[in-house]
């Protein structure tokens, strides 16, 4: 951890993202077996080299449908 909080990664370029709130997008959580999981960042630059697991995707379109119900 830095100084001023926790030291995030991009996903996209495995760089460290130098001011989360300004370079940053939080584009996704993964879970934890122990612990609560963490955040998954990357460059609002490097988005598009980014892959979203399918299979998380269709996880939660089927929560958000069920939640419109």
């Amino acid at each position: 951890m830095s100084e001023t909080g926790p030291v995030r990664i991009c996903r996209g370029c495995q760089e460290v993202i130098d001011s989360p709130a300004t370079e940053g997008v939080l584009i996704a959580f993964e879970m934890s077996n122990s612990g609560p999981g963490w955040g998954i960042w990357a460059h609002k630059d490097h988005l598009d080299q980014v892959q979203i697991s399918e299979t998380a995707l269709e996880l939660a379109l089927r929560l958000w449908g069920h939640q419109s119900r």
